[in-house]
């Protein structure tokens, strides 16, 4: 199944990050090429996106409106927190 799909069927596409030949499987019969793969390490995930994105969150005001983003971005900080080592 394609990541894509994965993410659309609501389970967590996070799942679909580890088996690199299946998503280059699925590029590749969609009519694309990769012209390379690389998995980056899980410190640079956060070191330069989740730990930022963390603080940034604690500085904003959770207003009604800005709310179920804040929520949101949470659960998928907890999700790769959790899956990040598979």
């Amino acid at each position: 199944m394609c990541l894509m799909r994965r993410a659309r069927s609501g389970r967590p596409a996070i799942r679909a990050w580890r088996p690199e030949v299946r998503n280059l499987a699925c590029a590749t019969n969609a009519g694309f090429r990769a012209a390379f793969t690389a998995r980056l390490p899980v410190e640079a995930w956060w070191r330069n996106y989740y730990d930022p994105l963390r603080e940034r969150i604690r500085q904003l005001d959770s207003t009604v409106v800005a709310g179920p983003v804040i929520r949101e971005t949470e659960q998928e900080i907890a999700l790769f927190e959790k899956y990040s080592d598979y």
